[in-house]
């Protein structure tokens, strides 16, 4: 079983059934050094040579991982890929597959990520990083934003009245608030001093 997971740099699995030892094709050259490893994670000796992988297992099931040759063009990254079988990719949550070329199918969407099957034989796939940006909300202006067939974009800003009018009526309201209670204050201090003076 091959499994790509579209992580930034990409990193590809083969998964390798028992056997004493395991020579199997590289589903793309690699750009980084073959790791070999058991199913307990003990490393095992492994050596790439030829376009294919050769693995000392003593008869254990072990996996193979390694970072694909891979291209970045201003983020968008891209794979080629030549498959003797079927191939999992699996895009996590924040990576956006642009491109698949060859044979492959959809098989779930959710919130762990999208999961492709792809292959056998030659399989290109594009892929970027989904950027979020969050900016904070600015009371003061407001910005419109008008699409014509065109194609032409306009953007216009606008001061907001009604924040500055809340803003006023605030600060007017503290004050009179202030004065009301100043005014209860003081009369509160004259009743008091009145029944003082009365006993």
């Amino acid at each position: 079983m091959i499994l790509l997971n579209l992580t930034i740099p990409p990193l590809l699995f083969i998964v390798l059934t028992p056997a004493a030892m395991s020579n199997v094709s590289m589903p793309a050259p690699n750009a980084s050094a073959i790791a070999a490893f058991s199913a307990n994670g003990t490393s095992l000796p492994a050596l790439a040579y030829g376009g294919r992988i050769y693995v000392l297992q003593d008869w254990a099931p072990a996996y193979v991982e390694y970072v694909p040759a891979y291209a970045n063009a201003s983020g968008v990254y891209s794979i080629a890929l030549s498959l003797d079988q079927k191939a999992l990719v699996v895009a996590p949550p924040g990576i956006m597959p642009q491109s698949i070329s060859g044979s492959y199918e959809i098989l779930a969407v959710n919130s762990t990520g999208t999961y492709i099957e792809v292959g056998p034989g030659s399989v290109s796939l594009s892929y970027y990083a989904i950027r979020f940006s969050l900016a904070p909300a600015t009371p003061t202006s407001s910005t419109s934003t008008t699409y014509t067939s065109s194609r032409t974009y306009t953007s216009t800003t606008t001061q907001s009245v009604s924040v500055a009018q809340s803003t006023t009526q605030a600060t007017q309201l503290s004050g009179l608030n202030a004065i009301y209670i100043t005014i209860m204050v003081v009369i509160i201090i004259i009743a008091i001093l009145l029944l003082i003076k009365k006993k």
